[in-house]
């Protein structure tokens, strides 16, 4: 479990999926960080005074927490922020007292990510994420503004709606008596032929133009409405 530590000079905000991938960065190297999560304690004076204690002694406040709490709590705590560099994590938030620097990845409570392997990006020059966090030596993408929101939505939609899509292929599968290990194997075969080759890893009725196999899909999924809406939109937008 992470401690206080006194004399640190980075303050982590909160627990969630970032922040728990960062502590565990900060933990493995051995670097000096504090860390306040308003959650575990629930927002009482003690745990208050814990917070402007640790603001203190920060001079780098890490704030990987959700989009609108971000400005929620500059706004909260902007007399003691005054004069610390602030850095948040997120690719759709703005706000002209933080940096934003977006690392590229999925991250969940359960599996420790390798933070130090992870790409960002963001609308600032390299220059100033260096500085911003000489902790990481990772590679780093400007973007324009426009394109950083482009950027999200297509994060979104390449990382977030697939996840959606294997999570119902697993529980249908499975309800089905198709075996774990049979699945983890199709996963892996699909994610080996997009890496290898993107353009060409779609397979199957939709490639081949077979109209009469896709009919008969439709028609498995006519009892499950979300995944037949799902695949005749596949289907319009191939």
């Amino acid at each position: 479990m992470t401690h206080f530590i006194a004399s640190a000079e980075t303050l982590i905000i909160g627990r969630g999926r970032v922040a728990t991938q960062l502590i565990h960065f900060f933990e493995s190297r051995n670097l000096l960080f504090s860390n306040w999560c308003r959650s575990s304690q629930g927002y009482q004076k003690q745990n208050h005074e814990k917070l402007l204690s640790l603001f203190s002694k920060a001079t780098r406040v890490l704030l990987p927490i959700s989009d609108k709490s971000i400005s929620e709590f500059i706004d909260q705590h902007e007399a003691q922020l005054a004069g610390k560099l602030l850095v948040h994590f997120s690719a759709a938030h703005r706000d002209e007292r933080a940096l934003g620097f977006h690392p590229l990845g999925s991250f969940t409570l359960d599996q420790k990510v390798d933070f130090s392997k992870v790409y960002f990006q963001g609308i600032h020059p390299e220059s100033l994420f260096r500085e911003a966090l000489p902790m990481f030596a990772n590679p780093y993408t400007q973007l324009s503004e426009a394109d950083m929101q482009l950027y999200h939505a297509l994060c979104v939609y390449g990382g977030n709606f697939s996840a959606i899509l294997w999570k119902n292929f697993f529980q249908k599968m499975q309800h089905m008596g198709v075996p774990r290990e049979a699945l983890n194997s199709y996963v892996q075969n699909i994610t080996d032929n997009v890496l290898a080759n993107p353009e060409k890893a779609v397979t199957g009725p939709l490639v081949r133009g077979d109209q009469a196999t896709i009919e008969k899909n439709l028609k498995a999924l006519e009892h499950e409405p979300k995944l037949h809406a799902i695949y005749e939109s596949f289907v319009r937008n191939r």
